[in-house]
């Protein structure tokens, strides 16, 4: 509310977000002028409902969450604090099913967007290394044992062909 909250309509963080006006419709008047009802109407807040912050916020974690490696706990936790933020009910869920398809296992998902710790982003730096290296252990894995005899044999067939330079040249 106090950085993405609106002084009046449709948040009234005058009123600390507790009470709102009845009529939000400006009209020209002898206190108001015809520009300054169109300067406040094109400044309108989008979208244009109640506590519009929270959806802002919303928006803007999930828009973190995108920069961040979906295998770290930062992720989950930026995820799980922006849902604990009452947007909608839908965004709330959205959010829970982009952790549940995108993130890792976290011990405190069963609380989720109500008990979240604080992300570790520096650990987070170190998962963008880690998780190309596991796409390709895991793409790699089926394979494991024909690669392994592969690096064998080529091992092999530079020892014999050193060891045969080594005898022919005197």
């Amino acid at each position: 509310m106090d950085i993405l909250g609106y002084e009046m309509a449709p948040d009234y963080a005058t009123f600390g977000g507790n009470f709102s006006l009845e009529s939000r419709e400006l009209k020209v008047g002898p206190l108001m002028a015809e520009d300054e009802v169109k300067r406040q109407q094109s400044s309108a807040a989008q979208p244009d409902e109640r506590y519009h912050d929270r959806f802002v916020a919303t928006a803007l974690a999930s828009r973190a969450a995108d920069n961040l490696p979906h295998t770290s706990q930062a992720f989950a936790a930026v995820l799980c604090e922006a849902s604990g933020w009452n947007s909608s009910l839908a965004e709330q869920s959205a959010l829970y099913q982009r952790y549940i398809k995108e993130g890792p296992y976290v011990e405190w998902a069963a609380d989720f967007g109500h008990q979240c710790p604080y992300p570790d982003f520096e650990n987070a730096d170190k998962r963008y290394v880690t998780q190309v290296t596991d796409a390709a252990r895991s793409a790699l894995r089926p394979y494991k044992t024909l690669l392994l005899a592969g690096v064998v044999a080529i091992i092999a067939a530079s020892v014999l062909l050193i060891r045969r330079r080594r005898r022919q040249d005197p």
